[in-house]
């Protein structure tokens, strides 16, 4: 079992290695700004303890071989839990976040004392050494909840202190969207980037922010709740940006209760689907106004009515634009539902390099 203990130059250093790996010594001081003889230091003691491995030397355009880095899979085994009321989805992965499985299954959440019973009783042989909890929620840094409606479940529940006191391994708590973005910052569509916004379109609109590096939480976790704005139409975000509203909209339209998926295929539709990419052309410039990101990442079930790329979001958001600010890319990426339980798991990998912050 991985031992929790890091200093801050060391963990800084075995972070840089998660993200970027595998990576010379030299890449991890121009990354984290420490000198040669401080990260070979760093590096010695975290090849000691098992924590970051050493590969075979690779040849250099210029100069001596250099030798990749890279965090050790093996050495712990992280749990992401993705909660939705009535079932959670799971992945178990390595320290680096490698998928090892994943696997789903009913449970009572109709309290927060109820979910944790049930999650004791699938997650305790799995030999976990954090657990990182998923879920719709407004969730503060200490694991607070708020804004609890699609669960039901009342203000001030801390659902990552009940299971930690359970099961007695490290847990953490996240809202959903704010797992899937530490996901896609480590691992996916926004790595490699200090400032990033993903925004996911599903059964509502969702966003995470990234800003100098770290996620932004705000005070209740509430930041970046830009589903409640205005749109310019005079509509509540929220109100258009999902599943239930187009179709209900493409309804309206053709005569008829209308499909998800026959929504494509119907040209009296497409008015429906017009509003909802304007709407979100509106949305994604709300964010870069308000984040002013290098990159704004597209994700969700409702994603693939852009077509063939985001042209239309980018149109929106150069409208009357500051020409001495950058526009920020946008990059379309495909969503797997597993997504939200590997940015679970990935709280749960930061929870052992960090302890929690």
């Amino acid at each position: 079992m991985m031992e929790a203990a890091f200093g801050a130059p060391e963990r800084e250093v075995a972070l840089t290695v998660l993200r970027e790996g595998p990576i010379s010594r030299a890449d991890v001081g121009r990354w984290t700004g420490l000198a040669s003889p401080t990260v070979t230091k760093l590096v010695r003691r975290l090849v000691e303890r098992g924590i970051v491995l050493e590969g075979e030397p690779r040849a250099s355009e210029f100069g001596r071989p250099w030798v990749p880095l890279t965090i050790d899979d093996s050495r712990a085994s992280c749990v992401g839990v993705k909660l939705v009321p009535g079932g959670a989805h799971v992945v178990v992965t390595g320290l680096a976040g490698r998928v090892h499985d994943s696997f789903a299954f009913p449970l009572d959440t109709s309290s927060p004392a109820s979910t944790v019973v049930a999650l004791v009783d699938h997650l305790d042989g799995l030999g976990a050494g954090a657990v990182g909890i998923a879920l719709p929620a407004a969730v503060t840094a200490d694991g607070t909840l708020h804004v609890t409606r699609m669960l039901g479940w009342p203000r001030g529940a801390n659902l990552e202190r009940d299971l930690q006191r359970a099961l007695q391994v490290p847990c953490v708590s996240a809202n959903d969207v704010d797992g899937l973005t530490i996901h896609a910052h480590w691992f996916g569509g926004l790595h490699g980037l200090d400032d990033g916004v993903l925004i996911t379109l599903g059964q509502g609109v969702g966003v995470g922010v990234i800003v100098d590096g770290r996620l932004l939480l705000g005070h209740q976790g509430a930041a970046a709740i830009l589903g409640r704005l205005w749109t310019p139409e005079g509509d509540i975000f929220g109100d258009v940006l999902s599943i239930d509203a187009l179709v209900a909209d493409a309804t309206t339209l053709v005569g008829r209760r209308v499909s998800l998926d026959e929504l494509p295929s119907l040209p009296e539709a497409r008015p429906a689907v017009e509003r909802l990419v304007r709407t979100l052309g509106w949305f994604a410039r709300a964010s870069a106004i308000a984040y002013a990101p290098r990159r704004i990442l597209l994700t969700g079930e409702l994603i693939g009515l852009l077509g063939q790329g985001p042209e239309a979001i980018v149109d929106a958001i150069t409208t009357d634009w500051r020409d001495d600010l950058d526009v920020p890319e946008v990059v379309v990426e495909p969503l797997e539902f597993t997504d939200f339980a590997k940015g679970a798991a990935a709280l749960a990998i930061r929870r052992l390099f960090t302890g929690g912050g």
